[in-house]
């Protein structure tokens, strides 16, 4: 009775490490992701990249659009 316990104890403890190992794998893969798409960011310019630059700004002033 004991003896199988320690088993089922054992094998419980493995699956634990294979699932924490499958979680650290998985996270590991995610942080490197978001690094790789702040840094890079060229291939799809909405995630990350260099800020873009803002346009002057607009005058909406009424003689700017050609009224006056």
């Amino acid at each position: 009775m004991y003896q199988g316990y320690l088993k089922y104890k054992t094998v419980i403890a493995e699956l634990d490490s294979a699932i924490q190992l499958r979680i650290n794998i998985v996270l590991f893969l995610a942080s490197v992701y978001l690094v790789l798409q702040t840094s890079v960011g060229f291939k799809n310019p909405t995630y990350g990249g260099a800020p873009k630059r803002l346009p002057e700004k607009i005058n909406c002033s009424a003689s700017n659009r050609g009224f006056i």
